[in-house]
């Protein structure tokens, strides 16, 4: 608990300055000196945004944004070591404050600044497996409005954005940020990163972009969004949005992001799934259709990660898939439920799929065989 002096401290510079920006000088000028200015500071009661520069936090500080009707909350079938959902941390509240500071500068300016890249797709809930975490919150403005480079907290990338790829985060003042698919593609055509991140950052900014359009949130969002990935239709619009946006976006490295985007499919719904899936294309597999219902032996309906032909079920297996005795008798349960319906079910996991992905495509193409042979198709 701050002390009795540094609550009033903030009392005061609230009654003064709200959650205005103000300078160091101005607080003196409120009857708050230097001293207790750096007092108030360190404990959390003001945030510093830079030199000299101050703000003081909302009163019901949420601790974190995110962008507007972008869903989220998904099994990501992730390694141990991987952050909840493969995601960065929220933005802490003095990411915030700087954001919000320098947003509403370039507003007063006339330049239209958005959140962008990884720090939106962040904001988004979009899986930023592989990516480099930014050193500071990114925002983007047109090119040639302002400059560039990273000062006071925060990183100005230039690149000219189409008012109709941008949106707001949550919350009562809400902050512009470009769209889940739009920052998407801005990570994914980043250099020196692997292609199986690009195409799960893709991945998962199609499925977020879907979420943002039709306001799917909370925790049915994902379930509803596989209803919506049922329909072709729905799949084939989304990825014509995608490569669109992949051949007009400001950005550098174009050929290596349309690469990633002619690799990506929006059913594919987690982190070790997509790395899955790029696998399957390095190695020139039929590609399976992801996301299939099953009718067991028991006649129970079962969702399978991937559907080989007719009779090859590919499933990944990540850590935190199954976390207790219960699951891993319930999951051997459905296997055998599926197997004794005459499907073959080949399993892998991370450590497989990314250090010796060979091995999971000679599964897969044993299955194949057998399922052939089985068949009667030579």
């Amino acid at each position: 608990m701050p002390r009795p002096e540094l609550l009033a401290t903030a009392t005061l510079l609230r009654a003064t300055f709200g959650t205005a920006t103000f300078t160091m000088a101005a607080a003196e000028a409120a009857g708050v000196p230097r001293h207790r200015l750096h007092s108030a500071t360190r404990a959390g009661l003001v945030v510093r945004l830079r030199q000299g520069i101050y703000r003081l936090p909302p009163e019901h500080d949420s601790g974190s944004i995110g962008c507007h009707g972008a869903g989220g909350g998904e099994d990501m079938k992730r390694p141990a070591s991987t952050s909840a959902e493969g995601r960065h941390p929220a933005l802490s509240t003095a990411d915030e404050l700087r954001l919000r500071d320098r947003l509403q500068g370039f507003d007063r300016d006339g330049i239209p600044a958005s959140i962008g890249e990884r720090t939106a797709a962040r904001l988004g809930n979009v899986d930023l497996w592989g990516i480099p975490t930014e050193r500071y919150p990114i925002i983007v403005v047109p090119r040639g409005s302002a400059r560039r480079g990273s000062c006071g907290g925060i990183t100005i990338i230039e690149r000219d954005v189409e008012p109709r790829h941008t949106t707001t985060t949550d919350g009562p003042d809400p902050l512009p940020v470009v769209d889940p698919l739009h920052a998407a593609l801005q990570v994914a055509a980043m250099p020196q990163i692997d292609m199986a991140a690009r195409v799960a950052v893709v991945n998962s900014g199609m499925r977020r972009q879907l979420a943002h359009s039709e306001q799917l949130t909370g925790p049915e969002a994902e379930a509803r969004l596989s209803g919506y990935f049922s329909e072709p239709r729905v799949c084939r619009a989304l990825l014509l949005q995608a490569r669109h946006r992949a051949a007009t976006i400001d950005v550098q490295h174009r050929r290596t992001l349309l690469e990633a985007v002619s690799r990506t499919d929006p059913r594919v719904e987690t982190v070790l799934e997509s790395i899955s899936w790029n696998a399957f294309i390095d190695a020139e597999l039929d590609l399976p259709t992801p996301q299939v219902t099953i009718v067991g032996a028991s006649g129970r309906r079962w969702r399978v990660d991937f559907l080989f032909g007719d009779r090859v079920i590919g499933e990944c297996d990540g850590a935190v898939k199954y976390g207790d005795a219960a699951s891993l008798w319930r999951e051997k349960k459905r296997q055998e439920d599926l197997e004794q319906a005459g499907y073959i079910v080949v399993r892998w996991t991370w450590e497989e799929v990314m250090h010796r992905p060979w091995e999971v495509v000679e599964r897969i193409r044993r299955a194949l065989a057998r399922a052939a042979a089985l068949s009667g198709v030579r």
